[in-house]
């Protein structure tokens, strides 16, 4: 991975690699505990989602979205997509 000189963050010319998406391959809570993606729930709605299954960003960004909220009662997805 080619750094820029400046801030350090990849450039912005380099191919996307989606096996470096987040540090260390783990996924992290807020509070800085790590988890583990398959055990997230899959809620109902994300079942009859588009991006259900999807592979690199956005399998990361939905793994995320579904841990926020797994305690709560009602699952709301800003990125949801209909199958239909």
């Amino acid at each position: 991975m080619i750094d820029d000189p400046i801030d350090g963050n990849p450039s912005p010319d380099e191919p996307f690699d989606e096996n470096s998406i987040f540090e260390g391959g783990e996924f992290v809570n807020d509070d800085g505990t790590t988890f583990d993606p398959d055990l997230v729930p899959i809620p109902p709605l994300c079942v009859t989602c588009r991006k259900n299954g999807m592979r690199g960003e956005e399998y990361v960004l939905c793994t995320l979205t579904r841990a926020d909220q797994e305690e709560g009662t009602q699952f709301c997805c800003g990125s949801y997509v209909s199958l239909k």
